[in-house]
């Protein structure tokens, strides 16, 4: 017996050392590093990691036969019978196949129809006992010589089913077994339905896990209520067979994997049903069901090693020269340190992965800890995808499905790729990228700065109070001239085209002073070369808008680590309108503030963004560094994007008070000049638009809910590499001199029909739960919030404001 201990707990060591040993293996393997350096590792770290996959993978097998236990519990009075029979008779058709097997459902089925019934009529009896003892209550309290409540009445017994004949296993180990099959079909149903609905019905996201869980439920109803026997042995045998085939073509590997141990153990676990169940210590160590057990539980334990991401942990090594190498730590031999390292693409996953030796007689000091080295390299093949690649064929497997069973991190040490500088000027915060100004100090296809007609007093109100804004690098838009972006074209060198009632109905290629307001309609719209799709990606409205700048970029991969290549500062401009002496009424409804003085002297600045999308559904830990990785889903797509701030001056002194933000629709917020948490290079307050919407929010970081969303929707201010646009750098056009100051059209895409103003709606959102909706562009902002009838007069200064 001792000597039996001793081997078996050996086989088991030496099980969870190949355990380790494949582990370690499979993680460098999803990392496309090189596999040989396992033999580097030490024994002890082996064993431990083989140690620590199995109990976790231990651990998940006892969570999923819990659920399996609890799956079959629906009719299991009518249905474990039925199990046990199919495990006894050795498979569905000789179960199926017994004389008296439908009897005998037959009889299960009227013995639960019999108890279901006599519970309700049990439950009718309760309530009826119930009502009259409050009525003999209440009547004892008005009559106290009133005969005495007699005995309840006896109950009624309710038969119980029969327990049906164990199998070897037991009567726990059928109804696990029982329900994996249940779960393992009823899942895989659902996610066929799932995939369908994702791949049919378009921008159907929000069907997609519903869906899923309905047909679920769906599935699981009519297994439990069926029972295995009521369908002959072949179609079990061909939806098994599908639900095998479709998983080896279109689930990513490590998913098949977990699919098909699961479909295994449904099929499979019938006949180990059948094995007697130890019950000694001896017993168990010389029964193979530890054994098996142990094989399943590996096999869980490695599909979900493999599934990406892969970490290790983050190291800094100091070299006997000064110099610092950090990545992720492999191993340590007597020979040096192994790390690992990679570069970072834009979508969150890893490149160029590779191992650095650094010689031992170069090390100076190592330090474990610090941030994590993450390797992903979006590769997601199918089984079949595997096995096309292993032996060198053209990868022709459909599309797989992905299951994220980790969370999705920022590869590579180090977060976001470094950005040079723009210019030779310190930046204003880390990451923040400045710019020189334009030549001549007037923006690419821009209007002419403010002066000139403008009154010498409001012209420098509006340069001493110029906001400097920051725009993350990711969002793919910043302010620019109406100029800039007529001058957009499309893949075909398609231009921007003006369309309107008036002749010529199509102006293509028109300039800003096609857009003179007289005899302009709300009906007109400029059509952008790249028409609202969708996806809606922002990629393509920047591809054609740097186009017609005559700048190549290149693929996002390209200039994400190098920003400066879609020289932002050469277009850009802010835009500034004089409101004169407003009352706090005067604003939009909803962000009137009743702190504010009767009277304010108004400073506008418009910011004219390319386009506008709202991050829906987001993966909060990528936000910050990996934005573009992290958006999932946008909604309340439209091209072009007016935004502004307010500087609120005294009327009489001239000095500044307040400082308002416009957000969405009636969310824009006031803040007391020089009050936290406004920011301000010298006389200028800094703003930060939020990722895709662009409202204006003090420079802060993260995460930002609406509060006219009851703080379910969220803007993001994303902090990773950001273009400042310098006050002082900056053009500044006055709008009330340019000739589209009271265009009554849209500046973007508006077909009648298809594009919808929903400027009351925030975002749009409500109408994205239902259906695709594309927003039309906006108006001028003459047209818009606090100017409400500016152009129904002369939109121009009057003499008395230059005093």
């Amino acid at each position: 017996m001792a000597v039996e201990i001793v081997a078996f707990f050996l086989g088991l060591g030496a099980s969870l050392y190949v355990v380790g040993w494949i582990v370690d293996w499979i993680r460098l393997a999803a990392a496309r590093l090189p596999i040989d350096i396992v033999s580097s590792f030490s024994n002890t770290r082996i064993l431990g990691d083989g140690l620590r996959v199995t109990a976790v993978a231990l651990t998940a097998f006892a969570v999923l036969s819990l659920l399996a236990y609890l799956t079959s519990a629906h009719r299991w009075e009518v249905n474990g019978q039925d199990w046990h029979d199919l495990v006894e008779a050795h498979g569905v058709e000789n179960a199926r196949s017994a004389p008296d097997a439908r009897e005998r459902r037959g009889a299960r089925e009227k013995a639960a129809s019999d108890r279901i019934e006599a519970r309700a009529t049990r439950r009718a009896e309760l309530r009826k006992e119930l009502a009259d003892r409050v009525r003999r209550r209440a009547l004892r309290a008005t009559t106290p010589n009133s005969a005495a409540e007699g005995p309840p009445p006896l109950r009624e017994a309710v038969p119980k089913p029969a327990r049906p004949a164990p199998a070897e296993l037991g009567e726990a180990g059928v109804r696990i077994i029982a329900g994996f099959n249940i779960m393992t079909f009823s899942a895989l149903a659902g996610a066929g339905a799932a995939v369908l609905v994702d791949e049919f019905i378009e921008h159907a996201w929000w069907t997609v896990l519903p869906g899923w869980i309905a047909v679920f439920l769906l599935a699981r109803h009519f297994l439990t209520k069926r029972g295995p026997l009521q369908l002959p042995a072949r179609v079990h045998g061909a939806a098994w067979l599908l639900l095998a085939a479709a998983t080896a073509l279109f689930a990513s590997a490590p998913l098949g994997v977990l699919v098909l141990v699961a479909v295994a153990m449904s099929t499979l676990g019938r006949a180990v049903a059948r094995w007697e169940r130890p019950t000694s210590v001896r017993g168990w160590i010389e029964s193979p069901l530890p054994w098996l057990l142990f094989t399943v539980v590996a096999l869980i334990g490695l599909a979900y090693t493999a599934i990406p991401p892969v970490s290790f942990p983050g190291a800094i090594v100091t070299t006997t020269a000064g110099t610092e190498q950090s990545g992720g730590y492999l191993a340590r031999t007597a020979g040096g340190v192994l790390m690992a390292s990679c570069r970072q693409r834009a979508d969150a996953t890893s490149t160029d992965e590779r191992v650095v030796f650094v010689p031992s007689s170069s090390v100076k000091t190592i330090t474990l800890g610090g941030r994590t080295q993450v390797f992903d390299t979006g590769d997601r093949a199918s089984l079949v995808g595997l096995g096309e690649k292993a032996l060198g064929l053209d990868q022709s497997a459909p599309k797989t499905i992905s299951l994220d069973l980790r969370p999705r991190s920022v590869t590579c040490v180090g977060g976001a790729p470094a950005a040079a500088p723009g210019s030779e000027e310190g930046s204003l915060d880390a990451g923040v990228i400045e710019g020189s100004p334009p030549p001549g100090g007037r923006a690419l296809d821009g209007e002419p700065p403010i002066g000139g007609k403008t009154p010498t007093r409001i012209a420098e109100l509006a340069l001493r109070y110029q906001p400097t804004v920051e725009v993350a690098a990711a969002d793919r838009s910043w302010p620019v001239s109406v100029g800039s972006l007529l001058s957009g074209l499309g893949p075909g060198e398609t231009p921007t085209c003006l369309i309107q009632r008036r002749a010529p109905g199509h102006l293509c290629a028109p300039s800003p002073s096609s857009l003179e307001g007289g005899g302009s309609v709300a009906s007109d719209y400029l059509q952008y070369p790249v028409h609202l799709r969708p996806d809606s990606s922002p990629n393509l409205q920047l591809e054609a808008f740097e186009r017609g700048q005559n700048i190549s970029p290149g693929s996002l991969e390209q200039w994400l680590p190098h920003p400066q290549t879609l020289k932002p500062w050469a277009t850009a401009q802010v835009y500034f309108y004089y409101a004169g002496v407003l009352r706090p009424s005067q604003w939009p409804e909803g962000v009137q503030d009743a702190r504010l003085p009767e009277r304010l002297e108004t400073l506008e600045y418009w910011f004219f963004y390319q386009y506008n999308y709202f991050p829906l559904v987001v993966r909060s830990n990528l936000m910050q560094d990996e934005p573009i990785a992290a958006d999932l889903l946008n909604v309340d797509f439209h091209q072009g994007d007016w935004e502004h701030i307010d500087v609120l001056l005294d009327p009489s002194t001239h000095t500044p008070l307040w400082v308002y933000m416009a957000r969405h629709s009636g969310e824009g917020q006031f803040f007391p000049w020089g009050s936290a948490p406004l920011v301000f290079e010298k006389t200028h307050p800094i703003i930060r638009a939020a990722f895709g919407g662009h409202p204006s929010y003090p420079p802060n970081c993260g995460q930002q809910r609406r509060p006219k969303t009851r703080y379910a929707l969220s803007d993001w201010l994303v902090c990773g590499t950001q273009f400042a646009f310098l006050a002082k750098n900056t053009p500044l056009v006055d709008i009330a001199r340019t000739p589209w100051a009271c265009w009554n059209g849209h500046f973007g895409e508006a077909i009648p029909g298809v594009e919808v103003n929903n400027a009351n709606e925030p975002e749009s959102v409500l109408d994205q739960l239902t259906h695709q909706v594309w927003v039309a562009g906006p108006q001028s902002p003459l047209r818009q919030a606090e100017n409400t009838g500016v152009c129904s007069r002369d939109p121009t200064y009057p003499e008395s404001s230059a005093r």
